[in-house]
């Protein structure tokens, strides 16, 4: 029967070509009898309808000596008849139609074998997908199968059109798991996205990971897992939860939602955890870096932490400081932390840079003592932190945090008598910039400032403290709020130290918390003098009206000289 229809479309064809209507090209003709005769000789054993139709053919083909046949070619760029579309599109709805009735991977793979569209791969990957998460089918029957990877390179940007071509993409396959090479190995967002729903919870905690190992910052696929992941009604256990926080802080991802989720999760595994440290240790780290402040997750960990302080080594008591302190939180059980966690923290046991950050973070806690201090201000840890880093200075980070370590020494440190850093030190040479989202919200701020205040001399703005920060914005004022000269001295007069917090110096978790960098340096500044005016990025936005942000700024600035005047 196939033979029939094919030489009967060919038959069709060259009739229309010699009336005129065909685009086909000498070299198609030629390329037409040839496959012509091909197919007559595998049909010699068919009826002679099917021999007198070849015949006719043939001799369409092969006109007698002496007669030419004159070919009328149409224009090449002519669109394809009216018959031509609907026999596509019946033919792609038949594919389609095969796709959502196939039963077996074998008989998906095969229809691989047609020219698929690329809504028709998607959907052959997405079945395979729903199967693979149901343990329907094993991804090792297919994963290296050339159908299947055809499939996959229709649906990213280098397209494959052999068989050899795609063939040769199975060494690139070998050594990874299939389930994740459905999602990453496609180039297009929403489909990766389409098939991470169908991914069952371990799946996309692989995906997840996988995307931190790449560094691949999909902000579509990532939402798609946070909401999905977020909204699953299984249980996600310690590993899982560790692998999630790593990724996001990995890929500087942050959903508040996943999260929430996240810390139920650990809280329901921690009492169920004997002995395995190096996972709590990671949830632990990860939180810091997040800037994740949930206080009942938070006194958890510590808890647990206390509760197996025999199996933590000292790097792990210090991480958990260190996370407390960028968070600024005080857990319930404080006290302990004291008497049980620092004794057994000791110099030896942590790096040059794993010190300061301990140190740092005691005085965020308000745990250090002198002796914490006098060892990172000594001139001999200064260059055993800079033979650490094999640079020719050290970090910007580590500048800011000796900075603020002098200054707790200098200021919020009683009967100190150890050495401060030098003047000349190149620790004092810190670089101290915004981020382009500060900026804004900063130019705003002045902006609005020279709405309240008639002269530029009663502002001054980016002033480095030397202590580790910066001063967004700075007045003074009187008791009745009338503005003063800022560089000069007054007498019963407030100095007010204007603070932008935008959302990278806020906490996670619980709404406009400073972080810990920012909440030592209001400490700092209420120390020296200034009455700190906090301005964070929720309450204050350039996209306001002028006249809202004025009045803002001068209901704020009207309580806080209040406040200072009753304490006065």
């Amino acid at each position: 029967m196939m033979s029939m229809q094919f030489l009967t479309r060919n038959l069709r064809l060259r009739v229309a070509s010699l009336r005129g209507f065909s685009s086909a090209t000498v070299t198609e003709k030629s390329e037409i009898a040839d496959k012509t005769q091909n197919t007559a000789k595998q049909t010699q054993s068919k009826p002679s309808r099917s021999l007198d139709l070849f015949e006719k053919l043939k001799s369409l083909d092969h006109p007698p000596a002496g007669k030419e046949q004159t070919v009328t070619r149409s224009n090449p760029t002519r669109k394809p008849s009216s018959v031509s579309k609907f026999e596509a599109g019946k033919s792609a709805v038949s594919l389609s139609s095969s796709i959502s009735n196939a039963t077996t991977v074998t008989e998906l793979l095969n229809l691989s074998e047609n020219d698929l569209t690329r809504d028709n791969a998607m959907s052959v990957l997405t079945k395979l997908s729903v199967w693979t998460a149901s343990s329907q089918a094993n991804v090792k029957e297919f994963e290296n199968d050339y159908r299947f990877l055809k499939v996959c390179r229709k649906l990213s940007s280098n397209k494959a059109s052999t068989k050899q071509d795609v063939e040769n993409l199975v060494q690139n396959h070998q050594q990874k798991s299939a389930e994740l090479e459905m999602v990453l190995s496609i180039a297009g967002d929403d489909e990766a996205s389409k098939i991470v729903e169908t991914l069952s919870l371990p799946q996309k905690v692989k995906v997840f990971a996988s995307l931190a190992r790449k560094k691949t910052r999909s902000i579509e696929v990532l939402k798609t897992l946070a909401s999905t992941i977020s909204g699953h009604t299984g249980k996600l256990n310690l590993k899982e939860c560790s692998d999630i926080l790593f990724a996001m802080t990995s890929l500087n991802f942050i959903d508040e939602m996943l999260l929430c989720r996240i810390s139920m999760d650990i809280n329901r595994g921690l009492p169920k955890n004997l002995d395995k440290t190096a996972v709590v240790g990671s949830i632990v780290t990860s939180l810091g870096f997040l800037k994740y402040k949930e206080p009942a997750l938070l006194d958890n960990l510590t808890e647990w932490v206390i509760n197996k302080q025999e199996l933590c080594r000292s790097k792990d008591l210090a991480s958990l400081l260190l996370t407390l302190a960028l968070v600024n939180y005080r857990p319930k059980n404080f006290d302990e932390i004291t008497t049980k966690l620092l004794p057994k923290i000791t110099r030896d046991d942590l790096s040059a840079n794993e010190w300061l950050d301990y140190v740092w973070a005691l005085s965020v806690l308000e745990l250090h003592q002198s002796t914490h201090l006098e060892s990172i201000l000594r001139p001999e840890f200064l260059e055993k932190l800079t033979l650490e880093q094999e640079l020719n200075d050290i970090l910007p980070s580590q500048k800011m945090k000796l900075l603020n370590i002098n200054a707790v020494a200098k200021y919020l440190t009683s009967n100190y008598d150890g050495p401060f850093l030098k003047s000349d030190s190149t620790v004092n040479n810190c670089p101290l910039g915004y981020r382009k989202s500060k900026k804004i919200l900063i130019q705003g701020l002045l902006d609005t400032l020279k709405n309240l205040f008639t002269t530029d001399s009663y502002i001054r703005t980016e002033h480095n403290t030397k202590l580790g920060f910066v001063i967004d914005a700075e007045c003074v004022l009187n008791k009745n709020r009338m503005p003063l000269a800022v560089e000069s001295t007054h007498k019963d007069a407030f100095r007010v130290a204007l603070m932008v917090l935008d959302y990278h110096d806020m906490c996670k978790g619980c709404k406009n918390d400073p972080n810990g960098y920012n909440a030592l340096a209001f400490k700092l500044l209420a120390k020296i003098g200034y009455t700190v005016l906090q301005i964070p990025h929720t309450e204050f936005s350039t996209s306001d009206k002028v006249l809202k942000r004025v009045q803002y700024l001068d209901t704020q600035l009207k309580n806080i000289v209040n406040q200072s005047s009753k304490r006065t």
